[in-house]
């Protein structure tokens, strides 16, 4: 009977590491898996942010092309400017963020201008978001004009709008700026 309880006791044994040996295979099995699966995940998430900074680098809105540019004077330290609206006819130049204009005055308060008292104007800025950020230049008559313009694109780019501030009589007021077809 003791042969018996001792070979019972080795070969339970025996079964016993056999199938330790086997419940660690399978855990082996088990952790290359998880290690697959975390890898891919890594991927997945690199992937995806990938994805993001590339479409968040990339503008929303295309915005060259010919526009009309509003400017109404709300303040100014020349009376005779307050109220007056002047209108841009401006060529817009864009590569990604940053944004060139080039263009003239055309019209005060609606009124065709004669071409030779037009007024060369250019815009240089960049878009973020759904938002503009200009400095600008008027090279007047007597001397250039200088100003920021601050603006927000609206109707799928469109129509853009927002306020401005010049050098010229400390001019500042409402600016829109609307696509030419």
């Amino acid at each position: 009977m003791l042969l018996y309880r001792t070979s019972f006791t080795v070969i339970s044994n025996l079964r016993y590491q056999t199938n330790s040996v086997k419940e660690m295979v399978v855990t082996k099995k088990d952790i290359g898996k998880l290690i697959g699966g975390i890898a891919a995940l890594i991927g997945i998430i690199t992937g995806a942010i990938t994805m993001y900074e590339y479409y968040k680098a990339k503008q929303r809105f295309d915005l060259a092309g010919k526009w009309d540019v509003y400017f109404h004077i709300d303040k100014s330290s020349y009376k005779a400017y307050i109220g007056k609206v002047t209108t841009n006819r401006m060529f817009f130049f864009q590569e990604n963020e940053k944004i060139k204009a080039d263009g003239e005055m055309t019209q005060i308060d609606s009124a065709d201008i004669p071409a030779s008292q037009h007024i060369p104007m250019h815009f240089e800025g960049k878009i973020s978001d759904d938002k503009l950020y200009f400095s600008y230049k008027m090279d007047g008559e007597k001397r250039p004009t200088v100003g920021e313009i601050t603006a927000s694109i609206l109707i799928n780019g469109e129509i853009f709008e927002g306020t401005f501030f010049g050098t010229a009589a400390n001019s500042s007021g409402r600016l829109k700026a609307i696509r030419i077809k």
